[in-house]
Order: structure tokens, then sequence, then C-alpha cells
């Protein structure tokens, strides 16, 4: 049996766990329901550090510029 991070989101409260690889299906990591954006629950898969990290390295990338400007800026 193997053991997955899980991150539930329910509206605005989030919680996290360990679970069977049951609740993620194909064995991948990712967010489900894939392609409701209004779903009220929401649920991610992960191998790792309890889903804290970012799922996109686009937003990392973002963040980091947006953060070295606002440095030249001030």
């Amino acid at each position: 049996m193997q053991l997955w991070c899980v991150k539930w989101e329910n509206g605005t409260t989030v919680s996290r766990g360990c679970a069977d690889v049951v609740l993620c299906p194909d064995e991948e990591d990712g967010c489900f329901p894939e392609h409701d954006k209004d779903a009220t629950v929401k649920w991610c898969c992960c191998n790792e550090d309890l889903c804290n990290s970012s799922a996109s390295p686009h937003l990392l990338f973002f963040l980091s510029m947006f953060s070295v400007y606002m440095l030249f800026l001030l």
C-alpha cells in the first residue's frame, strides 16, 4: 500500500493528511476534479511535502520576477 499526501479543500477550509492510493487516480500527482473550477470540494494528491509546494513552475518564475521588480522599484 502506497501512502500519498492529500490536501482537501472544502470552500475556505483546507486540511492535509495521508491517504491510501485509492483516492489518487492513476497514481499520479494532481488535483481533482480537474476541469470543474466551481467545485466546492477538491483534493490534491502529492508524493511529498503535504502538497505545500507550488504545482506550477510558471507561477514560481512570475513570483520571482515580481519580487526582483519590487526590489528595484523601492
